[in-house]
C-alpha cells in the first residue's frame, strides 16, 4: 500500500461513514441524527468533513432532505461493504472470545438432516465443543 493510500485511509473515520450510511438510509440528516442519537449539526459537519478529506461533493442538500451525489452512490456501496466487513470481523473475532476455535459448515438435505445428522452432530458438539457449526439446507 502506498503512503498516500495509507494517509487516505486513516482520514477516514468509521463513524463518519456509519452516519453516511444512515443519512442515505434514511434520505435526511436530521433523521439519521434521531436515530444515531447525536445533534444534526455534528452529523452535517461529519458528513461536510467526509466530503472534503475525498475533495468531493456526496450529496445534494435541499430543505426537505438530501440526494446523492453519483460520487455519493460510489461511497455508499463502497462505505456498506467496509462496515458489513468490519461486522463480520467482530463476529467471527468475537467467537473466539466466548470459546470457539473452529467452524464447520454442513449442507445436507432435510431428510439427513432429519434422519441422520442429529445423533452426529451431537456426538461431534459434545467431543469438540470450540467448534461452531452452521447447518444449511441444500437439495
Amino acid at each position: 500500500m502506498k503512503s498516500s493510500e495509507r494517509n487516505f485511509a486513516r482520514r477516514i473515520d468509521l463513524t463518519s461513514l456509519q452516519l453516511f450510511v444512515a443519512v442515505c438510509e434514511l434520505g435526511s440528516i436530521g433523521k439519521a441524527a434521531e436515530r444515531e442519537f447525536i445533534a444534526a449539526s455534528a452529523v452535517s459537519k461529519r458528513l461536510s468533513d467526509l466530503e472534503a478529506t475525498l475533495d468531493t461533493p456526496l450529496l445534494y442538500r435541499h430543505t426537505r432532505g438530501v440526494d446523492l451525489t453519483p460520487a455519493g452512490e460510489s461511497l455508499l456501496h463502497h462505505a456498506r461493504s467496509v462496515l458489513f466487513s468490519l461486522e463480520k470481523m467482530q463476529s467471527e473475532l468475537s467467537e473466539y472470545a466466548d470459546g470457539v476455535r473452529g467452524h464447520v459448515r454442513v449442507h445436507a438435505s432435510i431428510s439427513a438432516i432429519v434422519q441422520f445428522l442429529p445423533e452426529d452432530l451431537g456426538a461431534f458438539t459434545r467431543e469438540h465443543s470450540g467448534i461452531k457449526i452452521d447447518l444449511e439446507e441444500h437439495l
